[in-house]
């Protein structure tokens, strides 16, 4: 049957909340692969409790995606990756369509109303900061890397980076 994961990813959230004590305007969501697709998919339906995401490996194919605010992205992607195709298209295991990294920034860009030129940071990535709401939207662009990009050799940290933009970032 049809699983409800952003209702189960608020759940959850829920859940914690009342068990212990955590930050309710500084919860985000990271994944690599389908956990990115899914952390696209909750800044999408869910930015109501999530103050920003940081998505590996996969793109924004979540359509239409209309958050309820603007809320921070970041992506980070092989060049190589030969599971998800980096210039998009119809890839995956099951052959569904994506629109690339680039038209994932781009669609993000759109999204949060971001305007002028990216500016490169952390050499391999473009960031938009001047959004709305203060949210940036980044892709960084990882040579000679493919699908799991944790290991890279270019000594490229996923967690510290996207640690750095969801520091910067809270809910309003």
């Amino acid at each position: 049957g049809n699983v409800d994961a952003v209702g189960f990813a608020k759940a959850m959230i829920a859940a914690v909340s009342e068990a212990t004590c955590i930050h309710p305007k500084r919860v985000y969501a990271t994944g690599i692969s389908n956990g990115a697709g899914l952390s696209h998919r909750i800044a999408c339906e869910a930015a109501d409790v999530v103050a920003a995401i940081a998505a590996a490996s996969a793109d924004l194919v979540t359509d239409p995606c209309k958050p309820s605010r603007p809320i921070s992205e970041l992506s980070v992607r092989g060049l190589t990756d030969t599971l998800v195709a980096y210039e998009g298209g119809n890839t995956g295991s099951t052959g569904w369509y994506s629109p690339g990294a680039k038209g994932t920034l781009d669609l993000w860009k759109q999204i949060n109303k971001c305007t002028g030129s990216p500016k490169t940071t952390l050499e391999y990535c473009e960031t938009y900061s001047s959004c709305s709401a203060g949210v940036e939207v980044t892709l960084c662009s990882l040579p000679n890397t493919g699908h799991i990009l944790y290991n890279n050799m270019l000594g490229f940290s996923v967690p510290e980076v996207a640690w750095e933009m969801f520091k910067r970032q809270s809910m309003p």
